[in-house]
């Protein structure tokens, strides 16, 4: 089980990640790009929303090594390719 403590040391721990979060709702980004961000759904929206790329984690239900993989698939699918390079998985 993970909780926002491990949530911002994993995510924060990818290289040039910066933690743009406000008011209880989590948001990591590389290079100006969000990689991770807090999810808030609605039971019945009012106007259709943008879908964006994305995988939908229940922090209570992962286990913080595989939170760490998902957050860096993310963090290289949207840093910059030199950025990727200098860091190989």
């Amino acid at each position: 089980m993970v909780d926002a403590a491990v949530l911002r040391r994993v995510a924060m721990a990818l290289p040039q990640a910066r933690d743009n979060s406000e008011a209880g709702f989590f948001r990591f980004e590389v290079a100006g790009k969000g990689f991770a961000w807090t999810c808030v759904m609605r039971v019945k929206p009012k106007t259709p929303r943008v879908a964006q790329p994305g995988v939908l984690i229940r922090l209570a239900a992962v286990e913080a090594d595989e939170l760490a993989g998902l957050l860096r698939a993310a963090w290289r699918r949207v840093a910059p390719k030199p950025l990727g390079a200098a860091h190989p998985e």
